[in-house]
């Protein structure tokens, strides 16, 4: 019962740490980003992506011309299930309308820690992997092992 207290706590912390720290726009998008297949559906986000929230407009790349009208007819029940989905009433002063464009569509990884690692220096993924080694919580040591490869990737780019 302890490990599940402890557990929750810290990963109330997480969220608090996120949600003071990332600007509201990047947290959100970054939510519906994750949370696509259940928001709409595995036919729907097997051809599309969300992309941005840029001056509240969500912008999501849709893999096919023909997909995009299916998404447009679709575009204020779309909103709708984000609303729902979850019911946070912060997010409609977010984003107020969505956009659908023709562009790359990113696909789940299968093996995100393989495709992360090469992108990374081998010294760099085993600092990150000693600083983790001590967490007995899988999930939780496979989330924070992807969010520190992809920052060290983001500020590696430049």
């Amino acid at each position: 019962m302890k490990k599940k207290y402890v557990y929750k706590w810290l990963n109330n912390g997480v969220d608090a740490f996120i949600r003071d720290h990332i600007p509201a726009v990047n947290y959100f998008t970054a939510l519906i980003r994750k949370n696509w297949h259940e928001i709409v559906g595995t036919a729907m986000a097997s051809h599309s992506t969300p992309i941005s929230i840029n001056n509240r407009v969500l912008t999501i790349n849709v893999d096919d011309p023909l997909w995009i009208q299916e998404f447009t007819l679709y575009k204020d029940e779309i909103k709708d299930k984000i609303m729902i989905f979850f019911r946070d009433n912060s997010l409609e002063a977010i984003f107020s309308t969505i956009r659908f464009q023709n562009g790359e569509i990113r696909k789940p990884e299968n093996n995100a820690k393989t495709v992360n690692s090469a992108k990374i220096d081998p010294e760099s993924l085993k600092k990150i992997d000693d600083s983790l080694s001590k967490i007995e919580d899988n999930d939780l040591k496979n989330a924070l092992r992807h969010y520190f490869i992809q920052s060290q990737v983001k500020f590696t780019k430049d």
